[in-house]
Parts: structure tokens; C-alpha cells; sequence
């Protein structure tokens, strides 16, 4: 089952939720009574109110019926007026891990009510057993056509400010975009090499950089690696790289000296599947 839930992130009783999901790997919300039905594994989009007013997270609930007093989380301070959200003992929430991120104007609520899937505001849950052309339509929007999009605002946007600037704007987008969100989720949401899952400084990067790339390759998800803004760098500037079985090789530039200082060893190692392999046999080809 698929679903649709409202968050409302200004006003005295708002939740920042676009800032819960960015600091946090779960999310307990509280399960009101139009909520009651949704189950582990279902898919969640959630529509964020003013002044976004537009579909912009794709969650999946991980847990369903979670008793406050047993093991919520304590999210209190993304509420605006945290107060007013105290919980009883009772209360039941269902756990979120957010999927892919999303601001396109085209599931604001302005482009949902013009297409008639939605009339006036999204209020309280929609489901999609009684909204099927509006799900399918949000479906197709976080899909990987979405990605494909992304590669051809990149690519124009490239050609009007000039090569100069390419190394820039690719990490700028690519650091915001579908791109991301698709290796977020696919490495779980935590560095490759150390471990850190602090999604606020995690990097999604090509393994093949994207001005070297055809368009499949630049829109390929085995063509990236999630790593922490350190090691990012480490591998962006060609001074670690990793072998077919996903051991790390170290730049003889970098001194034995440095490596507790870079979070790095002879020992360091990501998992790695056979579809990587091609792209990570060119980077190594680069190391200095």
C-alpha cells in the first residue's frame, strides 16, 4: 500500500520535517486515526505545507505500531512548539526511513489541482487503493526518469557556463539532486569507508567523473559511491581508490604518518557488488 501524509513545517504547532529526516536515519509520527492502517513495507510520500506546499519525501515504514513508552524516538525539538507534543504513555507511532527527497514543481499543489488529481489542499492521509492516477503519476516523478531529467538540466547548465565551472556544478547538483537520493538508498544512508550515518555530510559522487561519462554511465547508480566529505575528497582527488573486491588502495602520496589523521588503513575496505567493478577499474587507473 502506498500513502500520502501531511506535514505543516511553520506555525506555532509546526514539525521541521525536511530537517528530521536530514539529521535523523528514522522518524517516529504519531498515528492518527486516518493513519491507523499503514503497515510495515508500506511507502509513504509526505506532503510538506507552507511555504512549500508540495510532495517532497518518499519514506517506507520500517515499523509499524510503536508504543511511546516502550522505544519512540525523541524528536521533540523539531517541533516549533515542542510543548504541545508531549505524548501520553499510549500513544502509537510508525518508524519512517526516508527514501529519496524531491522539490519539483511538478507535485506542488498548485500543478496536482491544474492536473485534477487533488481538489483544493491535501489534508490529513490519502491511500492509493482510492487515488490510483495520483500515485502513479507521484510515482513517476521519483522514478529514474526522474535522474534522467536531472542528467539533461546538468548537462545544459554546464554548456551555458562553460567548461570552467563543470567541476563545480556537477558536485553542486549531484549533492542535491535524484542522483543522490537513488545512492543514499541504495548504501544505507552511511559512508562506504567509515561507517558515519550522519546524512547531513555524506557525499554522492562518480566513480567515472560525469565530464568523462556517456549519459548512461552519469545516470548509472553503480557509477557512484556514498562517502563522508573526507574520504569524498580522498577519492575525488584520485589519492585512494579500491580493487574488484573492495579493498582500498592508498596513494603513495599520502605518508603512513597520515593515515590515522585521514580515517584511513591498509585495512580499510567497502562493500562493493560486481556492476561497480567497470567504473572502479578506470578510477584506479588515476591513482597518483
Amino acid at each position: 500500500m502506498e500513502w500520502i501524509i501531511t506535514a505543516n513545517p511553520s506555525g506555532k504547532h509546526g514539525y521541521k520535517v525536511l530537517e528530521a529526516f536530514e539529521d535523523l536515519q528514522y522518524v517516529d509520527w504519531h498515528m492518527s486515526r486516518p493513519q491507523k492502517n499503514i503497515r510495515e513495507g508500506d511507502i509513504v510520500y509526505i506532503y510538506v505545507g507552507k511555504p512549500y506546499s508540495k510532495i517532497m519525501l518518499m519514506t517506507k515504514c520500517v515499523k509499524d505500531n510503536i508504543s511511546k513508552s516502550e522505544e519512540s524516538l525523541d524528536e521533540l525539538k523539531y517541533y516549533n512548539d515542542f510543548n504541545s507534543f508531549e505524548h501520553k504513555d499510549g500513544s502509537i507511532f510508525f518508524r519512517l526511513k526516508e527514501l529519496a527527497r524531491m522539490d519539483d514543481e511538478r507535485l506542488n499543489i498548485a500543478t496536482l489541482n491544474k492536473k485534477e488529481y487533488v481538489k483544493g489542499n491535501i489534508q490529513g492521509s490519502f491511500k492509493s487503493d482510492n487515488n490510483t492516477e495520483l500515485f502513479k503519476y507521484i510515482e513517476q516523478c521519483f522514478s529514474v526518469e526522474t535522474i534522467e531529467k536531472e542528467y539533461e538540466d546538468l548537462t545544459n547548465e554546464i554548456s551555458d557556463a562553460g567548461k570552467k565551472y563543470t567541476d563545480v556544478i556537477v558536485k553542486a547538483r549531484i549533492g542535491q539532486g535524484a542522483y543522490r537520493d537513488a545512492l543514499i538508498e541504495k548504501y544505507d544512508c552511511k559512508c562506504m569507508l567509515c561507517g558515519i550515518k550522519m546524512k547531513s555530510v555524506l557525499m554522492a559522487s562518480h566513480i567515472k567523473e560525469f565530464a568523462v561519462s556517456t549519459k548512461a554511465e552519469s545516470t548509472d547508480v553503480n557509477n557512484g559511491l556514498v562517502l563522508c566529505a573526507n574520504h569524498d575528497k580522498l577519492f575525488d582527488q584520485h589519492l585512494i581508490s579500491f580493487d574488484s573486491s573492495g579493498d582500498i588502495i592508498i596513494s603513495s602520496q599520502i605518508t603512513d604518518e597520515q593515515y590515522d589523521d585521514l580515517g584511513i588503513s591498509e585495512l580499510s575496505h567497502i562493500e562493493v557488488d560486481a556492476a561497480v567493478e567497470p567504473y572502479m577499474r578506470y578510477h584506479r587507473k588515476q591513482l597518483k
